[in-house]
């Protein structure tokens, strides 16, 4: 019979007994994380950027060359990520 640590956790518990999820899945991987988090931002910061600009200067569109630029950077990062022969193959 295993004696029980002091903290509760069997000794022979792999990660000590913690099963949070973390190194499973796609977002274990951490260029995926910030391609994730970098998409994220891109949302959120052209939807407020969308408003102001319909709100300030509604007859010019001035937001779609932001969202234009940055989502080509964005869909670069993508591809330095899942490119062939790069780090994260499909």
């Amino acid at each position: 019979m295993q004696q029980e640590r002091q903290d509760g956790v069997q000794p022979d518990e792999p990660n000590g007994g913690c099963d949070d999820g973390r190194g499973k899945g796609m977002l274990a991987d951490p260029p995926v994380r910030g391609l994730v988090y970098h998409a994220a931002l891109y949302m959120g910061v052209v939807l407020i950027l969308i408003a102001v600009n319909l709100r300030i200067a509604p007859d010019s569109l001035w937001v779609l060359w932001i969202a234009l630029l940055w989502g080509v950077l964005l869909i670069w990062n993508a591809w330095q990520v899942f490119r062939p022969g790069g780090r994260i193959q499909r």
